[in-house]
């Protein structure tokens, strides 16, 4: 399709300015976005859909627009929670973000993971692309709280699915470099120590706050977190095999084997602690799931998740 590059220029620089500036008043997903680095990133897709609506579509050379040169919509996003997130046991690490599972526990290297979602996101690293990037050289991380200041970032092909932040590292030894695409996937959307309320369904069918509250309401949209309440959500973790044990204000209850499924309250809420198998890093996953209730219902609001990884040494 022939392009007046003048013009598509222009609306890109348009675009980004939008993207940076809080003064624009209007938000559109034009399909360029910024993130707090400065780093530009464009979902071409999205892009292309922008650059039709500005110009008619078509050969944008000509007064009169081509039909025949009109790209089609993407497909609109709409939740369906899975069958496998919702028979997901606590333990394994699963999450659904959009309509894919993820799994924290850092179980697959950047290019399985890449090879697996890239039919549906275009995965960037740095602001350029992933097979730009592939053979670039991380440092060793691997730090317990699961932080590392290595991203892909993942736009989605749907229209109006989240964007995902992956978190990234190299776990090998202190004293060696590796190339990006052999760094391990160690989570998703910021989920370590103290988030919990990202957009993402959990093992179970759980839902998190954001999820809820962003509005996916299609019609024959179901908050899973309806059926239960105060008094089932311990039903629940125990037919799950965890033990209830005591708590106090000045300490919550410790993991001290991979084999320990834990649960408690405080403060009107109920709190799980698990374990999944050993990763990548040569560390176990711990997974802390927190159940929040509606105060005037007890019934549950939504549901959070904090991890790390230990050793048990």
């Amino acid at each position: 399709m022939n392009r007046n590059f003048k013009a598509i220029g222009a609306a890109i620089l348009a675009a980004v300015m939008c993207s940076s500036f809080a003064g624009c008043s209007k938000k559109e997903d034009n399909g360029v976005y910024v993130d707090k680095d400065g780093n530009v990133y464009v979902n071409e897709s999205k892009f292309e859909d922008h650059i039709n609506s500005v110009f008619g579509g078509g050969d944008t050379n000509n007064s009169t627009s081509s039909t025949a040169g009109e790209t089609s919509e993407p497909e609109e996003f709409k939740l369906v929670v899975s069958d496998e997130i919702k028979n997901a046991d606590l333990s394994s690490g699963k999450i659904q973000i959009n309509n894919d599972i993820f799994q924290l526990g850092a179980y697959v290297t950047v290019a399985e993971f890449v090879e697996m979602y890239k039919d549906n996101y275009d995965i960037t690293y740095k602001g350029g692309t992933y097979e730009e990037h592939k053979d670039y050289l991380l440092k060793y991380q691997n730090y317990d709280d699961g932080s590392t200041s290595y991203t892909l970032t993942m736009m989605p092909k749907l229209k109006n699915a989240s964007i995902i932040t992956v978190n990234i590292d190299n776990v090998t030894s202190p004293d060696e470099k590796i190339t990006l695409d052999k760094a391990v996937v160690i989570g998703f959307n910021g989920f370590r120590y103290h988030s919990t309320d990202n957009t993402a369904v959990f093992p179970g069918g759980f839902m998190s706050n954001k999820l809820i509250s962003n509005g996916k309401k299609e019609e024959d949209f179901v908050n899973a977190n309806e059926d239960f309440n105060i008094k089932t959500i311990p039903e629940y973790l125990e037919g799950a095999g965890f033990k209830l044990c005591e708590a106090d204000i000045w300490s919550t209850p410790k993991i001290t084997s991979a084999n320990d499924k834990l649960y408690w309250t405080e403060n009107n809420q109920w709190y799980a602690k698990c374990c999944g198998e050993k990763g990548l890093n040569g560390k176990i996953p711990v997974y802390k799931y927190n159940f929040v209730f509606n105060s005037d219902t007890d019934k549950l609001s939504y549901v959070g998740i904090d991890y790390w990884y230990t050793t048990f040494e």
